[in-house]
């Protein structure tokens, strides 16, 4: 039984954890807590609908995405995903693999700061890793987060780079590259900078900082030497991706690096502070992940390759900012050891935390590189000034911004609960807190509870905390949790199933994954499928083609019939009419389907007139070009409601001959 320590001795971190699995369970009710499941969406779609192309690929096979390759060829998670899918159903399969991707990542995570060993604080460092939202994007903190509660191959990736470093760390050296190839099958560009961190950690010193100069001068190399694969994009396919792939160039237009700067200067400090036998992988960690984004950084402004755009090195950033967590448990665990002055430095250090958002992280990088360098000046300095003083300045600094920040964070999670919808019942401070884990603070007062009671006392408060958390996890509404039932592989189309047949192409504006899923065919066109622009040229101009088209679907007849007006001014004028100042963003033009005017007759026949398209379904009716109609159940105001829908052939409306009165440039069909 653990000694019941007092407040002081926790915050000196002069208390051990305990050595159970109670930290374990507690960091994955935490995770289950902080990333609720919400069903099928984000990347979850395109990795689902890759699994049914697996099992059905004639039904798929003209669909753009799958038309010029997907990655789902170099990655063992499609085949093995796809088998559950066969086995359960796509919306069980989904969820089981959500949970067990959190799962995995729980646990190599717990491994990986067991045998690091970062002091006294590693078990904080490991329910850190499992609350605080890790988004390693500095374009967009909230498009990708490091733990993800939806199927995707990233979490699986992750867990086997840092079960690959965990026996790196042990020494197992076979081991560790079998994890290191498990990850790279799963999910190359999660792995590549794990990968480069596991080669330098080998390497003697002159011998890695020799291998990461040599690095780019390949890449330059192979550049000159006109290797095809290498060359720069053109300028159009280039415009597309950059409007359109938010994550793929950088810099991006919300571009924040303040995290970033924090995590560079705690893994400075833990290079000269923290444990020794950590220090070299703070140090390849912050070298690998800023490399990967200084080298995305060039390529987006000066030359974009097109194979270093497409492996996206900016991802190894996800690797800077899990050992940053582990090196500032790391630093607060040198605590006790620590003379007063040094108490002092890591007293400011915790204040430069609290203000981050107004350049603490700045600051604290400032010190540290100013440490690195002039080390012996510094401490020198500070020898000079009364250490009771310096030690009471620490304290009132610190506490005063404490308080000064409180206001401000709770402010935060208002602003962060107010705009969710789980965990209604609660105000949106409470909301907030619940999700973003506190940045920390639920991770604190955790570790705090735990390592007060006695280890089974712990575990079975862990057991009981997964289990009331797994009960509530799964939230998806009824109408959800219904419509992924029926998502099942080699089943007849949910709707429509005398007319339409696999393989054929539908367009549904508004409901891309109702074709997929329900109908089991190809979706025409939709925002989800611009995606992978930056993978294939070919794919980025068909799929501008297809949402130029899809994005005049709401114009009035009476646009069509102007004679002043091509395709081209038609379409500006739904552009200027939606305030969309960037023309070749493909998920903006996406975005405006249907929202002009409801479907109008002249605007489904243009439509229709596209050689690839067979199918559009509409709520609007046009009784003599409709083939039937039937009710489909759709979700909104937060309830379900039967809508009837059209069926329309767009090849029988091909081989009619109507009257011209549009103004396309290349007409294959003349409209009424």
């Amino acid at each position: 039984m653990l000694p019941e320590p007092t407040f002081g001795a926790l915050l000196r971190g002069r208390v051990n954890d305990p050595r159970s699995g109670a930290i374990f369970l507690a960091g994955f009710a935490l995770w289950l807590l902080l990333h609720p499941y919400w069903g099928i969406w984000h990347d979850a779609r395109l990795y689902s609908v890759m699994a049914l192309h697996w099992l059905m690929p004639q039904n798929y096979a003209r669909d753009p995405w799958f038309v010029y390759g997907t990655q789902d060829g170099i990655s063992l998670f499609t085949p093995l995903f796809a088998r559950l899918v066969a086995w359960l159903g796509l919306g069980e399969a989904a969820r089981l693999v959500s949970l067990l991707g959190g799962f995995v990542y729980a646990l190599a995570s717990w491994t990986l700061v067991r045998v690091a060993r970062p002091g006294r604080f590693g078990a904080l460092a490991f329910l850190l890793l499992m609350s605080f939202p890790l988004a390693y994007c500095p374009n967009d903190w909230g498009i990708t987060r490091l733990a993800e509660a939806f199927p995707t191959p990233r979490p699986f990736a992750v867990a086997a780079s840092l079960a690959a470093l965990t026996f790196q760390l042990r020494g197992r050296v076979g081991w560790a590259w079998g994890f290191h190839g498990l990850a790279l099958l799963l999910h190359p560009l999660m792995a590549i900078g794990a990968v480069a961190l596991g080669l330098g950690a080998r390497l003697q010193e002159k011998l890695a900082v020799l291998a990461i100069g040599l690095a780019p001068l390949a890449v330059i190399a192979l550049i000159l030497a006109g290797v095809p694969r290498f060359q720069a994009m053109d300028g159009h396919w280039f415009d597309l991706v950059a409007q359109t792939a938010v994550i793929v160039m950088m810099p991006g237009r919300d571009y924040d690096q303040t995290l970033l700067v924090l995590a560079a200067a705690l893994l400075l400090l833990a290079a000269q502070f923290g444990e020794a036998r950590l220090r070299r992988y703070y140090v390849l960690a912050l070298i690998v992940g800023f490399l990967g984004l200084a080298v995305t950084l060039l390529a987006s402004s000066f030359y974009p390759s097109a194979l270093v755009l497409q492996v996206q090195p900016w991802r190894a950033l996800w690797l800077t900012l899990v050992f940053a967590v582990i090196a500032v448990c790391d630093l607060a665990g040198q605590w006790p050891g620590a003379t007063r002055h040094g108490r002092v430095g890591l007293l400011l250090a915790a204040t430069a935390l609290l203000w981050v958002e107004y350049g603490g992280g700045y600051g604290l990088l400032a010190v540290a590189i100013a440490l690195h360098f002039a080390r012996g000046g510094l401490v020198r300095c500070s020898h000079a000034l009364s250490e009771v003083w310096a030690y009471r300045f620490g304290w009132l600094v610190f506490s005063v911004s404490v308080i000064s920040a409180l206001p401000g964070l709770w402010l935060e999670f208002e602003m962060q609960g107010a705009a969710q919808s789980v965990w209604a019942e609660v105000s949106d401070g409470l909301r907030g807190l619940l999700v973003t884990g506190g940045f920390g603070l639920l991770a604190f007062l955790t570790w705090l509870v735990l390592v007060r009671l006695p280890e089974r006392t712990g575990l079975l408060l862990g057991l009981l905390a997964c289990g009331a958390v797994l009960t509530v996890w799964d939230q998806r509404g009824e109408f959800v949790r219904a419509l992924e039932k029926r998502y099942r592989p080699y089943a007849p189309p949910t709707y429509f199933a005398g007319h339409i047949r696999p393989g054929e192409v539908v367009y549904w504006p508004g409901n891309p994954e109702g074709i997929w899923f329900e109908l089991h065919t190809a979706s025409y066109a939709g925002s989800v499928q611009a995606v992978g622009i930056v993978f294939s040229r070919r794919h980025a101009l068909e799929m501008e083609r297809r949402l130029k088209r899809t994005a005049q679907v709401g114009i009035a007849d009476e646009l069509f019939a102007d004679p002043r007006l091509d395709e081209a001014a038609r379409l500006a004028s739904v552009l200027r009419r939606r305030y969309i100042s960037w023309p070749d963003n493909l998920h903006a033009m996406a975005s405006v389907q249907g929202e002009i005017n409801a479907l109008s007759r002249k605007s489904l026949v243009y439509l229709c007139n596209d050689p690839a398209l067979d199918w559009v379904i509409d709520p609007m009716d046009f009784p003599e070009l409709a083939m039937t109609h039937e009710v489909i159940p759709l979700y909104k105001h937060g309830k379900s409601v039967d809508v009837d829908h059209s069926l329309y052939d767009c090849r029988q409306m091909r081989q009619q001959a109507w009257p011209a009165v549009t103004h396309e440039k290349s007409p294959q069909v003349a409209y009424p």
